[in-house]
């Protein structure tokens, strides 16, 4: 269950909440095959619904085309994508097809130029997964970090 701790303000005055975890899991111990998306430089507190969506699925580079693929059983090796802020998972997505980066509508934008090697998908929202609102930690105990290339598996 999500918790909302921390009281903020934007910058019309509304009262907003920040997002803390509401309980950790060891990565180790997640079963399910899932891409985990950190968007840190993109996260928050203030987007909304759809611009959540946008910046978990959209513009990541080089994925591995048997990642963007359904295997032989008609099944994505990913079916499922975590957006992550700061180890926690602040929304969950199964994943139904990816396209090339812009071929899709979009909340963003990216140059043409820039889209090169760059790939998107479009999903469902999963409201309450039981990963939601996990801080995932490593087997030393500590949050997972975002890496380079932005984006990352389990399982």
């Amino acid at each position: 269950m999500k918790q909302f701790d921390e009281k903020i303000q934007n910058a019309s005055g509304q009262n907003l909440y920040a997002f803390n975890a509401s309980g950790e899991i060891r990565k180790s111990a997640i079963n399910e095959s899932c891409m985990l998306f950190f968007i840190t430089k993109t996260y928050s507190p203030l987007l909304t619904p759809t611009q959540l969506y946008d910046a978990t699925r959209q513009f990541w580079y080089r994925v591995a085309e048997d990642n963007r693929t359904r295997m032989p059983n008609g099944n994505l090796k990913y079916p499922i994508a975590l957006s992550i802020y700061d180890s926690v998972v602040v929304s969950v997505y199964s994943i139904l097809v990816w396209f090339e980066a812009g071929a899709t509508f979009s909340t963003r934008e990216m140059p043409i130029e820039e889209r090169v090697d760059r790939y998107e998908f479009i999903g469902n929202i999963i409201p309450n997964h039981p990963l939601l609102g996990q801080k995932i930690i490593d087997d030393n105990g500590s949050g997972i970090r975002a890496n380079q290339q932005g984006y990352g598996y389990i399982n």
